[in-house]
């Protein structure tokens, strides 16, 4: 939970009340971040139904999302949970990869590779809830996200993780 927060993104509209913030006009972008590492009180004179809706989805985040991902870079991948209006970063994977110059390095490459795709597999088995069905979005340049979709479904085999049985089956 170390780097894991909350980002939201939105329009200031106006709520039933018809009252807008004197401190963001009216229809310009608004965003921030909450950092879970801190405690979080909100005040607000009149709740409208927005501002609940994200308030709701704030705690319910990992029940009510049915969408998670996996963006992928050489040696960086972050895993996130996909809400209808915030992403929350569950857990984010740095590891360094050596530059390919000669066959050593590159025989430490494909190590931190295989280290790199591993911690990846752990993370989404540890953040994400595979009891009812779900969509992971796996993204990268290149050919990262495939090579992470075959360990992934190795990884499982090994472990016998029954629910990613039914993916292989629709490959």
């Amino acid at each position: 939970m170390k780097e894991e927060y909350l980002r939201y993104k939105g329009i200031t509209v106006t709520d039933d009340t018809s009252s807008t913030s004197t401190n963001v006009p009216l229809g310009k972008f608004l965003s921030f971040s909450i950092t879970y590492g801190h405690q979080i009180t909100t005040f607000m004179r009149h709740f409208n139904k927005y501002a609940k809706k994200l308030s709701k989805e704030a705690v319910e985040s990992q029940t009510e999302s049915d969408t998670a991902a996996v963006v992928l870079q050489e040696g960086t991948s972050h895993v996130c949970l996909l809400t209808p209006s915030s992403t929350i970063l569950r857990q984010r994977i740095e590891i360094s990869m050596p530059k390919k110059k000669d066959e050593i390095d590159v025989d430490k490459f494909n190590r931190k590779t295989e280290v790199f795709y591993r911690a990846t597999y752990d993370a989404v088995v540890k953040n994400f809830n595979f009891t009812e069905p779900r969509m992971i979005i796996l993204c990268s340049p290149g050919f990262y996200a495939r090579a992470l979709m075959k360990k992934i479904l190795r990884y499982a085999e090994k472990e016998q993780i029954i629910q990613f049985y039914r993916i292989k089956k629709c490959l």
